[in-house]
């Protein structure tokens, strides 16, 4: 049955009741309570309390009304999750020995007070455990124990309580505040190596123990508290813990160890916040009055070395006494003083001490600290006072022109005074004028557009303190290029006049101007007025291509601001002389010829290519090579323009002596004015070898073989071909088993490109007719008949029976000169048999006749 609302209700309850809301209740014996739920409840028993009780509510129970009597009804109390709070009131458990504590506990506690009736004549120790808490849940029990309940208990006097006959009525009570009370603090003992030992502080929190009858101090018995959460707890020791007790009542009464013999205290921690403090053999009454007991905590106020203090005069600093001084009860009084007040005087106050700088000097300041307890640490600082932190050199105004480089100010000295070290900063109040950065005591100025800024300086010593210095920075208007400079192309030994009058403008004052070369091996310049004169000096130096040398032009005012303007120079060779000389030579047409064949090593440079380029249309060639090699014999460029000529390629008639053919390459048509060719072809390595190229002329020839095959030849002459010939013969070396194959090629004449060349057949000519058989033989229905020709001929095949008569003949075929010709004979039509044939190879210059015998086979 479930129970919920918002407001109070009465309740009979006999059976059992789940209770979510707040009410009264009447409760037979045999009920069963369960409060939970998420919010505060209040609880209030009308009649005897439940057979059990659970609270199982995070929020809390509050009990109201009257007790929770459980020893009455020997109920249990179930305590699930949360705190059951007593109030004025007291949760009273049935208590039957060490193993029927009249509770179980899963995470629960009661905050407030429990009482127990304890009867017994057992002999064995009766621990008496109270499942007291905090408010908000932490688990804070404390524990009696009779070591002789038989001999002890029942010495105590008689006392006829609500329950039967009891011995005891014990009431345990927990204090979530401070016991209070110095009396008999600190207390000196040892731990359990033997060490000193001074217990002088507690926590914030107690329990209150009463007994009705006062339990002697004859009694031999066990105190033990434990408590969860107890997060201050973590910087302490354990070890060197003890549980101390007082009498209620007064702060004044005493504090003494429960169990002094250090033997006895048997401590250990469930965990660095939970510690459990355990007394054997206590000692001291617990009287209807009440005593309270607690932790005991080590008495170790200690102080933290003092950092050294620097101050300017005049200045103040304030230290947290509260980072230098620990332990204790940590409520503090100080005394301070300073050993040199004319130096430094103190103050302390509220946990703050303050040091106040009057005159440079040093000084040494004493802080003694005492707590609540009377304990006392004591704290040391030297203080070093310097002059206080003042204006120093004036910073110098600064005018420069518009452009000019950065300006680095060194600043230091615009203070005197101080702590070291020291560091700047700088504003500009227009930093289009002039922008300011700052690298340690360096200010550097960066100069922009012409205007007036002003620039303030501040430096700060490590105490804080600040200087300032305010200075003008004005930007003229500053050199500038006006007309930028044209690049030049020179040739080796020329000079040009550059006029630089209208280059520059702006700065003050007069301009003077000065140029110089970055080579001046390969570009030189002379200056006069405005006026620069650049001479092209060499196009190589070394070998080595020059490339474009930077002459820079400078113009500088009378304040020293400049500018430049720089353009380059590109000193090209003589045309024609293409090895970097001041004329040309033979030498040079043969690197082109070279450069054209791919040969070149290393290869033209892009200065030698336009030198190599004699006839200037844009492109290399062996007629440009023909050119230089006349110009080279003294013939002036231009009196021997042979471009346009009818000339061409043509391969000649090829011959074979053994495996070594000759493949000619002519010149044909008006060869009169033919002094350069250029000549390309191709020989796969699969058909032949080549075995060389040979020069047929006088000329100046270069030839190139490739792997593939590819043959180039480039060649020259001074004089032009007298007649249609032979230049260059091209040998190879064509395997036994030669193939046919056909050869193409390209070239040019002068500069005059041909297209293509006719091609040429290569072909194994025999020496003689022979007749080589027929394949397949016997053969059904066809077979061919192979034969060598050692000129071109018409071929008639001819086929006869065994007795003479012609069945069947082919018509007459043209075929070229060659090994391995062959006609296919169709003898479909023919008997299975055996049968002649005759070939008849009809020649220029013969006729050949010969015969085979062949068989068909149906």
């Amino acid at each position: 049955m479930d129970l919920s609302g918002g407001g109070p209700g009465i309740l009979s309850v006999t059976g059992s009741l789940t209770v979510t809301g707040s009410g009264s209740f009447v409760t037979a014996a045999d009920a069963y309570v369960s409060m939970s739920g998420s919010e505060a409840q209040s609880l209030s028993i009308s009649g005897d309390a439940p057979a059990d009780l659970e609270i199982d509510n995070a929020a809390g129970v509050t009990l109201t009304g009257s007790d929770l009597d459980f020893a009455t009804t020997g109920g249990t109390l179930m305590l699930t999750s949360g705190a059951l709070n007593t109030g004025d009131n007291a949760v009273i458990l049935s208590h039957g020995g060490t193993g029927s504590q009249g509770y179980r506990r899963v995470d629960g506690v009661v905050n407030g007070n429990v009482q127990k009736y304890i009867e017994t004549s057992e002999a064995n120790p009766n621990r008496i455990e109270f499942p007291t808490g905090s408010a908000n849940g932490d688990y804070r029990p404390i524990a009696v124990t009779f070591n002789d309940p038989a001999g002890d208990i029942g010495d105590i006097q008689t006392w006829n309580g609500v329950v039967g006959d009891a011995d005891i009525l014990m009431s345990v009570s927990y204090g979530g505040e401070s016991p209070g009370g110095t009396n008999g603090l600190p207390i000196t003992t040892q731990d359990s190596e033997g060490s000193d030992l001074s217990i002088g502080r507690y926590p914030d929190f107690h329990w209150s123990v009463m007994s009705n009858p006062t339990v002697s101090p004859s009694v031999d018995y066990d105190v033990e508290v434990q408590a969860a959460n107890y997060d201050n707890f973590e910087n302490e020791d354990i070890e060197r813990t003890r549980l101390i007790r007082r009498a209620d009542g007064s702060e004044d009464n005493f504090w003494i160890l429960t169990s002094p013999a250090s033997a006895d205290n048997d401590n250990y921690a469930i965990s660095a916040t939970e510690p459990v403090a355990v007394s054997r053999g206590a000692v001291g009454a617990i009287s209807q009055n009440g005593v309270l007991f607690t932790f005991g905590l080590e008495q170790n106020m200690v102080a933290a070395e003092m950092a050294p203090l620097t101050l300017n005069a005049g200045n103040s600093e304030d230290v947290d006494l509260l980072s230098v001084f620990s332990g204790g009860d940590e409520s503090y009084t100080y005394e301070c003083s300073s050993s040199e007040a004319g130096a430094a005087t103190v103050a302390c106050a509220a946990d703050v001490l303050t040091v106040t700088a009057v005159a440079a000097g040093t000084a040494d300041v004493t802080v003694v600290a005492t707590d609540g307890f009377g304990d006392t640490a004591t704290a040391m600082v030297s203080v070093t006072v310097n002059p206080a932190f003042a204006a120093g050199s004036a910073l110098a105004d600064v005018t420069v022109n518009a452009g000019a480089a950065d300006v680095d100010l060194e600043v230091s000295g615009i203070h005197v005074g101080g702590t070291s070290t020291y560091s700047y900063a700088a504003f500009s109040d227009d930093p289009a004028v002039v922008a300011v950065s700052v690298a340690g005591s360096v200010v550097t100025h960066t100069f922009g557009v012409p205007g007036a800024a002003e620039v303030t300086v501040t430096a700060t010593d490590s105490e804080g303190d600040e200087v300032e210095a305010v200075f003008t920075v004005t930007v003229n208007a500053g050199v500038s290029v006006a007309v930028a400079l044209d690049d030049l192309e020179l040739t080796q030994g020329e000079e040009s006049d550059v006029d630089v009058s209208a280059t520059f403008e702006g700065g003050t004052g007069t301009l003077s101007v000065s140029a110089a070369s970055a080579d001046g091996t390969v570009v030189g310049v002379a200056i006069d007025g405005t006026t620069v004169t650049v001479s092209g000096l060499a196009a190589y130096v070394g070998g080595v291509d020059t490339g474009s040398i930077d002459v820079t032009v400078t113009a500088t005012d009378s304040l020293g601001g400049t500018t430049s303007d720089t353009f380059s120079v590109l000193v090209n060779p003589v045309l024609g002389a293409v090895s970097g000389g001041g004329a040309v030579s033979a030498f040079d047409a043969a690197l082109i010829l070279n450069e054209f064949l791919g040969k070149s090593d290393p290869a033209l440079t892009a200065k030698q290519l336009v030198a190599a380029d004699f006839d200037e249309d844009t492109d290399v060639d062996p007629y440009d090579a023909y050119l230089v090699y006349v110009a080279a014999g003294g013939v002036p460029k231009g009196s021997n323009s042979l471009a346009n000529i009818a000339s061409d390629l043509a391969f000649g008639e090829t011959s074979q002596d053994g495996r070594i053919v000759s493949i000619p390459v002519m010149v044909t048509g008006d060869v009169s004015n033919a002094v350069a060719i250029s000549f390309q072809t191709k020989i796969d390595p699969a058909f032949a070898s080549i075995v060389e190229v040979v020069n047929n002329t006088d000329w100046m020839m270069v030839s190139d073989i490739s792997e593939d095959g590819t043959v180039r030849i480039a060649a020259i002459g001074s004089e032009a071909l007298s007649s249609d010939g032979v230049v260059a013969t091209i040998n190879i070396n064509v395997p036994e088993t030669f193939t046919a194959f056909t050869l193409s090629g390209e070239g040019a004449v002068n500069n005059n490109t041909i297209s293509a060349i006719d091609d040429v057949e290569l072909l194994e000519i025999p020496d003689t007719f022979a007749l080589d058989g027929n394949y397949p033989n016997p053969f059904n229905p066809t077979t061919t008949i192979q034969f060598d020709l050692p000129e071109t001929a018409e071929v008639e095949i001819h086929v006869f029976d065994m007795i003479g008569r012609q069945v069947m003949s082919t018509p007459a075929q043209t075929f070229g000169a060659g090994a391995k010709r062959s006609v296919q004979v169709n003898a479909s039509q023919l008997a299975s048999g055996s049968y002649f044939y005759r070939i008849v190879a009809k020649m220029k210059s013969s006729v050949a006749v010969d015969t085979g015998r062949m068989t068909l086979v149906k």
